[in-house]
């Protein structure tokens, strides 16, 4: 699902703007993009998804992490990783892109870190994907996203005008039907702590900032993109998730 830019635009009240591109849109206004891949230890498909295959083409960096390595071999044995940490966790691998990011003086910064086989194993597991959110977006200026062949995933940070681009939105009639990506369905999330405002725009079901996002109380889920760009405002974090469309019919 997406990805975070941070943009040098503000809106109304000089809030920071962050965008949040999806990995299968085209880059916008000439921007150059530089990814990383992350192959968690999760179930990888033989021969890959069209999705994951996309995302391996785009990436010019790519880490195995905990598992990670025999999934990928198992998949598909001519694709090499140029990492593996599979000692070890997605904490070892995220700190060894950091790492490689600064001795490559002569290189741009990752304009994104994508996170594949976050979902669908063990629930502990998940909460660790959503767990490097938290702790590694500011390293990475919010950049990560979490995604398999079904839902995506990245973290909406407070106090800032989140635009979020997917190539899925609207009524999914004619040519988008077919795209790879994520959308149209999506949730918003308040994971950790309660989210008191909530202001949104181009979601079929848009939140004014009178009702407050918490467990117990209202959750956004099964909401839809009703447009091609869509805005989030909040008080607190929140986790920005999608349907994922991954050239597959049947991926359950």
């Amino acid at each position: 699902m997406a990805v975070s830019e941070p943009m040098n635009g503000h809106s109304a009240g000089s809030t920071t703007t962050i965008t949040h591109s999806s990995p299968f849109l085209p880059p916008r206004n000439g921007e150059q993009t530089r990814q990383a891949l992350v192959i968690l230890n999760s179930p990888i498909r033989s021969p890959p998804s069209p999705l994951f295959q996309k995302l391996w083409d785009s990436c010019c960096f790519h880490v195995c992490a905990d598992g990670g390595a025999n999934r990928l071999y198992r998949a598909d044995p001519g694709l090499l990783p140029d990492l593996i940490r599979d000692s070890n966790d997605l904490d070892k691998a995220l700190s060894a892109i950091l790492q490689k990011k600064s001795m490559d003086t002569q290189q741009q910064q990752y304009t994104r870190i994508i996170i594949y086989g976050a979902f669908g194993g063990r629930f502990d597991q998940e909460m660790a994907s959503i767990q490097a959110l938290y702790k590694w977006g500011p390293q990475f200026q919010n950049r990560l996203v979490l995604i398999d062949d079904n839902t995506s995933a990245v973290l909406l940070p407070a106090g800032v005008k989140n635009e979020i681009r997917m190539p899925r939105y609207g009524d999914q009639t004619g040519k988008q039907q077919k795209d790879l990506g994520e959308g149209p369905t999506c949730g918003l999330i308040p994971i950790g702590t309660k989210c008191e405002k909530i202001v949104t725009t181009g979601f079929k079901w848009n939140l004014d900032g009178t009702i407050p996002l918490e467990f117990g109380g209202l959750v956004s889920t099964s909401n839809h993109l009703s447009e091609e760009v869509a805005t989030v405002e909040a008080s607190h974090p929140l986790v920005f998730t999608a349907e994922v469309a991954c050239g597959i019919e049947d991926v359950f």
